[in-house]
Order: structure tokens, then sequence, then C-alpha cells
């Protein structure tokens, strides 16, 4: 609903939660006021929106070799694929691999502190 302008009223804590593009409730009467507000507020700027759905679909999401995940269920393992995990077989697979092994953010490459991962 955000990339559509339409105010978006968060009550869990989900991963776009503060993310600046939608409107955050801290409790239930807080839920109550934010509620009015989407209904009354204009349309919402988008850009954030759009430069976090981009940093999740096109940066982060990757598809790792041997790994299926499923929803609420344990990942399944494809050992007919363990040839992808050959070296110069998935460069970006090669990419993520180096940056965890090195304490390093995927995306921009900066190594992060000890403990601490970048949520942008």
């Amino acid at each position: 609903m955000a990339l559509r302008a339409k105010p978006v009223v968060v009550a869990g804590r989900t991963y776009y939660r503060g993310r600046g593009f939608t409107l955050d409730a801290e409790s239930e009467a807080d839920y109550k006021v934010q509620l009015e507000d989407a209904f009354e507020r204009r349309p919402i700027d988008v850009s954030s929106a759009r430069r976090f759905a981009h940093l999740l679909l096109f940066r982060y999401l990757h598809r790792i070799p041997v790994v299926r995940q499923r929803p609420r269920n344990l990942p399944l393992l494809d050992a007919g694929e363990c040839d992808l995990l050959a070296p110069d077989r998935d460069p970006a697979f090669e990419h993520l691999v180096a940056a965890i092994a090195r304490g390093m953010d995927f995306v921009t490459t900066e190594r992060q502190p000890a403990g601490r991962r970048s949520r942008d």
C-alpha cells in the first residue's frame, strides 16, 4: 500500500516498521490515533517505500543454492544442487559468502561493528 501512496498503520514488529513510510502504533490507544490519522492524511511520499522495496527485492533477497526456505517450516536441502556451490558458478552468492565471512555489510561491503548489522 505504501508503494501506492496509501497510508499504512503498523501495529506489529514488522521488518518495515520505522522505515519512514508507515504510521507506527506503540499502543492500543496510539493505534486508534494512527488509524484516524491515516483516514485524514493526504497520500504519503512513496520515495522511502520505493527505496526500501528496491533494497529488499533486488539487493537483500538472494537465492541460496541447495537451500529451499519454506514459510513457517524448516528449510529443505537439495543435494542435487551442490555443484552450484562451486567457485565461479554464482558471483552474487560468492560475494554474499565473502561479506559474511569478513563481517561486512553485503550491500555496501563496509565493515560493520561486531555484533551489529546494518538496517538500511
